[in-house]
């Protein structure tokens, strides 16, 4: 392709890098959002979301990489409130509403809790793929599963 015509469809290099990142969250909310539908608990919900989040991260490792080499974590894209991260928001949302509702998370605001995981997942995943090459993936995926669910589960008295 020639210079020119990639700048037909995007401005600049970042636009694209963005578009590439759109994409891959965008594949990642809807495998994440499948996940949580079954009518299981919330722990087996919980860490189906979480595994098929990094199954699709494991598939895509190197546009994961691509798409976040260089991104500034102060840059809207990479916050759970910008559009990008809609998708993930209202499915982790959901989970946690539905969960604080049935009595089996603890009770806080679904959507900060929600905004507070995606973090976390990004970080994880960031630090499997982009800094640490992959070699930690399954000691993250079962990290995040183990602190989300601690820190969310429902206590009983």
């Amino acid at each position: 392709m020639a210079q020119g015509t990639f700048y037909l469809y995007f401005p600049s290099k970042k636009d694209a890098a963005v578009s590439l990142r759109d994409g891959l969250m965008e594949t990642m909310a809807q495998a994440m959002a499948t996940a949580v539908e079954s009518r299981t608990s919330f722990e087996d919900r919980l860490e189906s979301m979480i595994a098929a989040g990094f199954k699709v991260a494991r598939k895509n490792a190197d546009l994961l990489r691509l798409s976040f080499i260089g991104a500034d974590e102060t840059h809207p894209e990479m916050h759970s409130q910008s559009p990008e991260h809609a998708s993930f928001l209202r499915a982790i949302t959901d989970l946690f509403r539905d969960a604080v509702d049935a009595g089996e998370m603890e009770t806080m605001d679904p959507e900060i809790a929600a905004r507070l995981a995606i973090g976390l997942l990004q970080h994880a995943m960031l630090e499997a793929f982009l800094f640490g090459g992959g070699e930690d993936v399954d000691r993250l995926e079962q990290g995040v599963s183990t602190l989300l669910l601690n820190a969310l589960r429902r206590r009983t008295a």
